[in-house]
């Protein structure tokens, strides 16, 4: 090939070469405008890139107009400066290597990419996981609202039609819900009042007193009050609950129950117990009167007549309290008091350790007879004399003693008196009994088990 040939293909290579230059600058700087904001540290290492190519492709673009247009020294000067350039973006891009480095290879990226589809497939998982948690919570609560409704509805459906009224109060009793409200409040809404706001001043009253002591000790109490209102005077007995959170009382439930009606009926049978009382007080007074007619002008039956008369006192003495009590039983210490003053021995010193015992009914009837024969006995001794009577209980039994000091009486030497004191009075309370008369004193001694004294 000839010089002039070789000349002319070294031309073709230098335009290629900066046609190609050109090329690689377009391509770079079209990347670079189209992916800018996303290259981080590609940005400047890609333009030093670009930078360098435009200076090689200057450079030979320089060389080709000094070869083939001798003479131009300006192109020198562009051939030296694009020298220049190269090697400074050459030197520049050293410091960038590092960061180039640091950029992720195509398999990291993969294997990133990897491990990111496998989390998200787990996370899916873990969604799909809670979505059926979340159903079944969903269901859950569900059936126990279904649960708890039915269960409301049965306690509504329990309450509709009664006298039963219940409601919660905060600790300034300040009313939070009411359910079935007392038909005597009428149509006041009671829900965030006071009970003085809605109540009558004593009823108010009563109910808190003992909701407060509820709230302050935490003990469940029960109370029994009036309300007066528009269909008049309605009786209610409840019961009050704390309701405690975390440990601490923050309010009351009350429950009352209308007992107007039951009210009604108790006094209905206290009124026929005292006519009963009356008419059998009459009957007993018939009786003394016909025993004591039979003894008229008898002298033999006077010593009968008056002892037969005491015991039917002492019976409708019994009786009375009985009554006061509603038939309940017997106050031990208000039979030992009135039996102490039918005898008119108020010098009788009665143990302080007497307990408030009520005793049932038969058990009263039979130590009002008891103790009626002991101070008839006292009554007729001869002074002086010192009664003393001793209550005592100890391991579920109890034991009366009697001691009268002086000598005895007839009374209690045989007949009615010393039968029963020695016999059917123990046997009546399953014990045992001990009667000691000597010169000096009588003394008594009841001895039984508690449990046969209780009224039912």
């Amino acid at each position: 090939m000839s010089g002039e040939e070789l000349e002319r293909l070294h031309a073709l290579i230098d335009v290629l070469t900066f046609a190609a230059s050109l090329s690689v600058i377009a391509a770079v700087g079209w990347y670079l405008l189209r992916i800018r904001g996303r290259l981080g540290g590609l940005a400047g290492a890609s333009a030093l890139v670009a930078v360098f190519v435009l200076a090689l492709a200057v450079t030979r673009a320089a060389q080709f107009v000094v070869a083939n247009a001798p003479g131009t020294g300006n192109a020198y000067i562009v051939e030296a400066f694009a020298a220049a350039v190269t090697v400074t973006a050459a030197i520049a891009v050293w410091p960038m290597v590092p960061k180039l480095l640091a950029l992720p290879t195509r398999c990291e990226l993969m294997e990133v990419n990897r491990r990111l589809l496998a989390e998200e497939a787990a996370r899916e998982t873990l969604v799909e996981g809670m979505q059926s948690l979340n159903h079944d919570l969903e269901r859950r609560v569900a059936e126990r609202t279904r649960d708890l409704e039915r269960e409301r509805r049965r306690f509504e459906i329990a309450l509709e039609g009664t006298d039963i009224a219940v409601a919660e109060q905060d600790r300034d009793l300040r009313y939070l819900w009411i359910y079935n409200a007392p038909a005597n409040l009428g149509d006041i809404d009671v829900v965030g009042r006071l009970p003085e706001e809605v109540l009558p001043p004593a009823t108010a009253a009563a109910q808190g007193e003992v909701k407060r002591r509820v709230l302050a000790t935490g003990v469940a109490e029960r109370y029994e009050v009036s309300m007066t209102g528009p269909r008049g005077v309605t009786w209610y007995e409840g019961r009050v609950e704390p309701l405690v959170e975390e440990g601490e009382v923050v309010g009351v439930m009350t429950v009352s129950i209308d007992i107007t009606r039951h009210k009604g009926h108790e006094r209905e049978v206290r009124d026929m117990l005292r006519e009963l009382t009356h008419r059998s007080k009459n009957l007993l007074a018939v009786v003394q009167g016909i025993a004591r007619q039979s003894g008229a002008g008898r002298p033999e039956i006077e010593d009968f007549v008056g002892p037969f008369n005491g015991r039917l006192q002492a019976l409708s003495r019994a009786h009375e309290i009985l009554v006061e009590a509603n038939w309940r039983g017997v106050a031990l210490r208000a039979l030992v008091e009135r039996e102490r003053n039918a005898a008119h021995r108020a010098d009788v010193t009665i143990d302080a350790r007497l307990p408030d015992r009520v005793l049932a009914p038969e058990a009263g009837q039979n130590l009002a007879l008891l103790l009626h024969e002991l101070f008839v006995d006292a009554r007729r001794a001869p002074p002086p004399v010192a009664v003393r009577l001793v209550w005592t209980e100890i391991d579920d039994r109890f034991v009366l003693e009697w001691a009268r000091s002086g000598a005895p009486t007839r009374l209690l030497d045989e007949g009615f008196g010393r039968l029963f004191l020695e016999r059917h009075m123990p046997r009546s309370v399953g014990g045992t009994a001990r009667l000691t008369l000597s010169p000096e004193a009588t003394l008594y001694r009841l001895e039984a088990p508690v449990s046969a004294l209780a009224a039912n």
